[in-house]
């Protein structure tokens, strides 16, 4: 009996994987950090403490995935997709312009500062694929666990005008020891696939919006680690697929 049973679940899982559709592929990616926001912490910092208003800039990343997707055997149009990505330039970008008028001139600053990162990138997306004719349109959604790599880099520009005349300008970059070590969020989006040869042109319009905070280690013995901001992206990939 026990080996009845045994050959039923062998039987059933091989006719599964036979049954199953494997998809393979790699892209690249261009994104925006649309969205993201500094923390109160992370606006003291940029401001130095002064009470000055600022505004969200796009900062502009990219970088590359592979991926692999199992479409079930018992409702073919639905699978699980795990890739596994490298993402260049996440962050935030703020500006800020502040003025006053002193002994009848007016005296203002123009800066611009910006905290970007290194990350791997691990989605794990539920898939399903509905036919237009020849192309397939797939929404997504799931999870991702981002994980920062190496050093985030600090950069800082300013301009100081008096009555209108540039007086002074510079820029200085730090890199900062990252403390956050993994940060999950949920994405979501839609893939567009058009076939072309042995497999698909695909295309994918996603939003990464972070469960948690990025912070940064201010290299001070007894002192927390500081929250800079949150990560909200909206990428752009285009890439080539193979189904088996």
């Amino acid at each position: 009996m026990k080996k009845l049973i045994a050959l039923a679940v062998m039987t059933a899982v091989t006719v599964s994987m036979v049954c199953a559709q494997i998809t393979v592929g790699a892209k690249g990616t261009f994104g925006m950090n649309l969205g993201s926001t500094l923390t109160d912490d992370g606006k003291t910092l940029f401001t130095m403490g002064y009470d000055i208003d600022t505004k969200n800039e796009v900062m502009v990343g990219g970088g590359g995935a592979i991926y692999g997707r199992y479409n079930m055997p018992f409702h073919t149009p639905l699978g699980v997709q795990l890739e596994l990505g490298i993402f260049a330039n996440n962050g935030v970008k703020v500006s800020a312009d502040s003025s006053i008028e002193k002994a009848s001139m007016k005296i203002g600053v123009e800066a611009t500062g910006s905290a970007s990162y290194l990350s791997m990138d691990i989605p794990l997306i539920v898939t399903y694929d509905i036919s237009a004719g020849p192309v397939v349109i797939t929404p997504l959604v799931g999870v991702n666990f981002s994980i920062p790599l190496g050093k985030m880099k600090s950069k800082m520009e300013y301009t100081a005008k008096m009555d209108g005349q540039v007086v002074e300008e510079g820029d200085f970059t730090e890199d900062v020891d990252i403390a956050s070590k993994f940060i999950p969020g949920i994405v979501a989006g839609v893939e567009v696939g058009l076939p072309l040869g042995p497999g698909s042109l695909v295309a994918d319009l996603r939003y990464v919006n972070d469960f948690t905070k990025f912070s940064i280690d201010p290299g001070v013995d007894g002192m927390d680690p500081v929250e800079l901001g949150i990560r909200r992206n909206f990428n752009i990939s285009v890439g080539y697929a193979l189904k088996f």
